[in-house]
Protein backbone atom coordinates (compact mmCIF):
# COMPACT_ATOMS: atom_id res chain seq x y z
CA UNK A 1 0.00 0.00 0.00
CA UNK A 2 2.56 2.85 1.11
CA UNK A 3 4.50 1.81 -2.70
CA UNK A 4 1.48 2.67 -4.18
CA UNK A 5 0.56 5.49 -2.21
CA UNK A 6 4.22 6.99 -2.76
CA UNK A 7 3.67 6.75 -6.68
CA UNK A 8 0.32 8.64 -6.65
CA UNK A 9 -0.09 10.79 -4.13
CA UNK A 10 1.59 14.34 -5.10
CA UNK A 11 4.85 14.52 -3.30
CA UNK A 12 6.87 18.05 -3.90
CA UNK A 13 8.71 21.21 -2.15
CA UNK A 14 6.33 22.98 0.01
CA UNK A 15 6.72 26.10 1.94
CA UNK A 16 5.25 27.06 5.09
CA UNK A 17 5.42 30.82 5.91
CA UNK A 18 9.21 30.97 5.40
CA UNK A 19 10.56 27.31 5.65
CA UNK A 20 10.65 25.31 2.40
CA UNK A 21 9.82 21.49 3.32
CA UNK A 22 11.60 18.69 0.60
CA UNK A 23 9.85 16.16 -0.64
CA UNK A 24 6.21 15.76 1.61
CA UNK A 25 3.03 15.71 1.19
CA UNK A 26 -0.54 17.02 2.84
CA UNK A 27 -2.48 14.92 5.32
CA UNK A 28 -5.85 15.48 3.55
CA UNK A 29 -4.14 13.88 0.59
CA UNK A 30 -3.30 10.96 1.71
CA UNK A 31 -6.87 10.53 3.63
CA UNK A 32 -8.69 11.42 0.11
CA UNK A 33 -6.31 8.69 -1.64
CA UNK A 34 -6.98 6.12 1.56
CA UNK A 35 -10.49 6.31 0.78
CA UNK A 36 -10.47 6.23 -3.06
CA UNK A 37 -8.34 3.59 -3.29
CA UNK A 38 -11.07 1.66 -0.22
CA UNK A 39 -8.35 1.20 1.96
CA UNK A 40 -10.64 3.44 4.53
CA UNK A 41 -14.55 4.09 4.18
CA UNK A 42 -14.56 6.67 6.46
CA UNK A 43 -11.90 10.28 7.20
CA UNK A 44 -11.99 8.63 10.36
CA UNK A 45 -10.98 5.02 9.33
CA UNK A 46 -8.24 6.92 7.17
CA UNK A 47 -6.75 8.64 10.02
CA UNK A 48 -6.49 5.54 11.90
CA UNK A 49 -4.75 4.07 9.29
CA UNK A 50 -2.93 6.99 8.90
CA UNK A 51 -1.74 6.49 12.46
CA UNK A 52 -0.71 2.83 12.06
CA UNK A 53 1.90 4.00 9.02
CA UNK A 54 3.21 7.07 11.05
CA UNK A 55 3.64 4.19 14.07
CA UNK A 56 5.64 2.11 11.82
CA UNK A 57 8.21 4.36 10.48
CA UNK A 58 6.37 4.49 6.95
CA UNK A 59 5.27 8.27 7.21
CA UNK A 60 6.35 10.85 9.69
CA UNK A 61 5.27 14.48 10.26
CA UNK A 62 7.94 16.91 8.07
CA UNK A 63 8.71 18.16 12.23
CA UNK A 64 7.73 15.17 14.13
CA UNK A 65 5.44 16.72 16.31
CA UNK A 66 2.58 15.42 15.36
CA UNK A 67 0.03 12.69 14.78
CA UNK A 68 -1.26 12.04 11.65
CA UNK A 69 -4.05 14.35 10.90
CA UNK A 70 -7.18 15.54 8.08
CA UNK A 71 -5.41 18.69 8.13
CA UNK A 72 -2.87 20.93 6.01
CA UNK A 73 -0.40 19.43 7.75
CA UNK A 74 2.80 18.31 5.85
CA UNK A 75 4.33 14.50 6.46
CA UNK A 76 6.89 12.49 4.89
CA UNK A 77 7.58 9.15 3.04
CA UNK A 78 10.54 7.65 5.36
CA UNK A 79 11.71 6.37 1.83
CA UNK A 80 12.31 10.41 0.92
CA UNK A 81 13.90 11.41 4.01
CA UNK A 82 18.14 11.09 3.79
CA UNK A 83 20.29 8.99 6.03
CA UNK A 84 21.10 11.11 8.81
CA UNK A 85 23.28 9.01 10.58
CA UNK A 86 23.04 5.03 11.50
CA UNK A 87 24.63 2.45 13.26
CA UNK A 88 27.01 0.13 10.87
CA UNK A 89 24.81 -3.38 10.65
CA UNK A 90 25.23 -6.29 13.06
CA UNK A 91 27.39 -4.08 14.83
CA UNK A 92 27.46 -3.67 19.05
CA UNK A 93 29.65 -3.28 22.12
CA UNK A 94 28.34 -6.72 23.49
CA UNK A 95 30.41 -8.23 20.50
CA UNK A 96 33.24 -6.53 22.16
CA UNK A 97 32.07 -7.72 25.64
CA UNK A 98 31.51 -11.40 23.97
CA UNK A 99 34.67 -11.77 22.86
CA UNK A 100 37.17 -10.25 25.52
CA UNK A 101 34.70 -10.93 28.43
CA UNK A 102 34.13 -8.53 31.18
CA UNK A 103 36.82 -6.31 32.30
CA UNK A 104 37.70 -3.98 35.29
CA UNK A 105 38.08 0.01 33.84
CA UNK A 106 40.12 0.36 31.26
CA UNK A 107 41.94 3.73 29.96
CA UNK A 108 44.35 5.15 28.01
CA UNK A 109 46.97 2.89 25.78
CA UNK A 110 45.65 0.01 27.63
CA UNK A 111 42.18 0.98 26.17
CA UNK A 112 43.30 1.98 22.68
CA UNK A 113 44.79 -1.45 22.36
CA UNK A 114 41.92 -3.65 23.69
CA UNK A 115 39.58 -1.75 21.05
CA UNK A 116 41.81 -1.97 17.98
CA UNK A 117 40.06 -1.29 14.82
CA UNK A 118 36.98 -2.36 16.37
CA UNK A 119 36.01 0.89 16.62
CA UNK A 120 37.43 4.54 15.36
CA UNK A 121 36.67 6.41 18.03
CA UNK A 122 40.09 5.93 19.13
CA UNK A 123 41.09 7.61 15.65
CA UNK A 124 38.86 10.37 15.49
CA UNK A 125 39.96 12.28 18.98
CA UNK A 126 43.38 12.35 21.27
CA UNK A 127 44.02 9.51 23.53
CA UNK A 128 43.56 11.51 26.69
CA UNK A 129 39.73 12.60 25.65
CA UNK A 130 39.44 8.84 26.24
CA UNK A 131 36.99 8.25 29.01
CA UNK A 132 37.96 5.32 31.18
CA UNK A 133 35.19 2.48 30.42
CA UNK A 134 34.28 -0.83 32.42
CA UNK A 135 33.37 -3.43 30.67
CA UNK A 136 29.77 -5.36 31.48
CA UNK A 137 26.63 -5.65 30.18
CA UNK A 138 24.89 -2.36 31.39
CA UNK A 139 27.82 0.19 30.14
CA UNK A 140 27.87 -1.67 26.62
CA UNK A 141 23.82 -1.10 26.50
CA UNK A 142 24.84 2.68 27.56
CA UNK A 143 27.56 2.71 25.07
CA UNK A 144 24.95 1.54 22.17
CA UNK A 145 22.97 4.27 22.73
CA UNK A 146 25.86 6.72 23.96
CA UNK A 147 28.66 6.14 21.43
CA UNK A 148 27.86 3.64 18.83
CA UNK A 149 30.81 1.00 18.60
CA UNK A 150 30.84 1.56 15.06
CA UNK A 151 28.53 5.33 13.69
CA UNK A 152 28.40 5.70 9.78
CA UNK A 153 28.13 9.98 9.55
CA UNK A 154 25.56 11.04 7.16
CA UNK A 155 26.72 12.22 3.35
CA UNK A 156 26.72 16.03 3.19
CA UNK A 157 26.47 18.39 0.35
CA UNK A 158 29.19 20.98 0.43
CA UNK A 159 27.20 23.66 -1.15
CA UNK A 160 24.44 23.08 1.39
CA UNK A 161 24.44 24.84 4.79
CA UNK A 162 23.03 24.41 8.07
CA UNK A 163 20.96 26.58 10.00
CA UNK A 164 22.00 25.23 13.19
CA UNK A 165 25.11 23.19 14.05
CA UNK A 166 24.98 22.14 17.47
CA UNK A 167 28.78 21.13 18.98
CA UNK A 168 28.35 18.47 21.49
CA UNK A 169 25.17 16.11 22.70
CA UNK A 170 25.05 17.17 26.28
CA UNK A 171 21.57 18.26 27.78
CA UNK A 172 22.29 21.74 26.43
CA UNK A 173 23.12 20.60 23.19
CA UNK A 174 20.21 17.93 22.93
CA UNK A 175 17.46 20.28 23.62
CA UNK A 176 18.59 23.01 21.49
CA UNK A 177 19.23 20.84 18.33
CA UNK A 178 15.37 19.29 19.27
CA UNK A 179 14.00 22.99 19.48
CA UNK A 180 15.59 23.74 16.40
CA UNK A 181 14.27 21.06 14.01
CA UNK A 182 10.73 20.92 15.50
CA UNK A 183 10.54 24.30 13.51
CA UNK A 184 11.68 23.39 10.41
CA UNK A 185 15.41 24.31 11.16
CA UNK A 186 18.15 22.24 9.21
CA UNK A 187 20.11 20.83 12.14
CA UNK A 188 23.42 19.26 12.36
CA UNK A 189 24.72 17.89 15.74
CA UNK A 190 28.71 16.90 16.21
CA UNK A 191 29.66 15.18 19.86
CA UNK A 192 33.17 13.87 20.39
CA UNK A 193 32.59 11.90 23.07
CA UNK A 194 29.41 10.08 24.89
CA UNK A 195 26.18 11.39 24.38
CA UNK A 196 24.53 13.07 26.73
CA UNK A 197 26.73 14.57 28.12
CA UNK A 198 27.80 14.71 32.06
CA UNK A 199 24.18 15.10 32.60
CA UNK A 200 24.02 11.29 31.90
CA UNK A 201 27.51 9.65 32.10
CA UNK A 202 28.74 11.40 35.47
CA UNK A 203 26.84 13.82 36.65
CA UNK A 204 23.15 14.13 37.20
CA UNK A 205 21.61 10.75 36.61
CA UNK A 206 24.89 8.71 38.64
CA UNK A 207 24.75 11.58 41.55
CA UNK A 208 20.95 10.70 41.96
CA UNK A 209 21.53 6.89 42.11
CA UNK A 210 23.94 7.53 44.70
CA UNK A 211 21.49 10.16 46.64
CA UNK A 212 18.84 7.66 46.48
CA UNK A 213 20.92 4.92 47.87
CA UNK A 214 22.24 6.82 50.59
CA UNK A 215 18.66 8.07 51.26
CA UNK A 216 17.51 4.61 51.31
CA UNK A 217 20.54 3.55 53.72
CA UNK A 218 19.70 6.53 55.86
CA UNK A 219 15.85 5.94 56.28
CA UNK A 220 16.89 2.15 57.59
CA UNK A 221 19.14 3.24 59.95
CA UNK A 222 16.45 5.92 61.78
CA UNK A 223 14.29 3.58 61.44
CA UNK A 224 13.33 2.80 64.86
CA UNK A 225 12.97 6.20 65.30
CA UNK A 226 9.56 5.43 63.57
CA UNK A 227 8.96 2.26 65.86
CA UNK A 228 10.55 -0.13 62.77
CA UNK A 229 13.19 -2.72 63.60
CA UNK A 230 15.53 -2.94 60.64
CA UNK A 231 18.28 -4.52 61.93
CA UNK A 232 22.28 -3.96 60.84
CA UNK A 233 22.61 -2.09 57.74
CA UNK A 234 25.32 -2.61 55.39
CA UNK A 235 25.83 -0.80 52.07
CA UNK A 236 27.14 -3.14 49.54
CA UNK A 237 28.86 -0.60 47.08
CA UNK A 238 29.03 -2.38 44.24
CA UNK A 239 25.70 -3.26 44.21
CA UNK A 240 25.00 0.43 44.49
CA UNK A 241 27.41 1.41 41.30
CA UNK A 242 25.77 -1.44 39.34
CA UNK A 243 22.01 -0.20 39.98
CA UNK A 244 23.64 3.54 38.83
CA UNK A 245 25.13 1.94 35.39
CA UNK A 246 21.68 -0.16 35.18
CA UNK A 247 19.47 3.02 35.02
CA UNK A 248 22.02 4.83 33.42
CA UNK A 249 21.63 2.14 30.72
CA UNK A 250 17.85 2.47 30.81
CA UNK A 251 17.82 6.53 30.09
CA UNK A 252 20.41 6.37 27.77
CA UNK A 253 18.31 5.93 24.92
CA UNK A 254 16.69 9.27 25.42
CA UNK A 255 20.33 10.73 24.80
CA UNK A 256 21.05 8.75 22.07
CA UNK A 257 22.39 8.88 18.70
CA UNK A 258 19.62 6.81 17.02
CA UNK A 259 16.80 9.38 18.42
CA UNK A 260 19.03 12.49 16.98
CA UNK A 261 19.45 10.84 13.61
CA UNK A 262 15.57 10.05 13.70
CA UNK A 263 14.49 13.53 14.56
CA UNK A 264 15.83 14.64 11.08
CA UNK A 265 19.08 16.05 12.90
CA UNK A 266 22.45 15.24 10.87
CA UNK A 267 24.16 13.23 13.79
CA UNK A 268 28.14 13.42 13.45
CA UNK A 269 30.71 11.52 15.81
CA UNK A 270 33.93 13.06 16.15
Amino acid sequence: MATFARAEIQVTDRKYHFTTYKQCFIGKEMVSWLKKKEYAKSDDEAVELGQVLLANNIIMHVCRDHDFKNEGKFYRFFYDEKDRGHVEEGTSWHGLLGELGEKGELEGEELVEILGNRTDWTQKIPLERLPPILFDKHNCDLMDQARPIRWVDPLVDPASKYDILVIGGGAGGLVTAFGAVGTGARVGMIERSLMGGDCLNTGCVPSKAFIKAASVAHQCKTALEYGVIVGEVKIDFKAVMERMRRIRADIAEADSCKRVSTAGIDMFLG
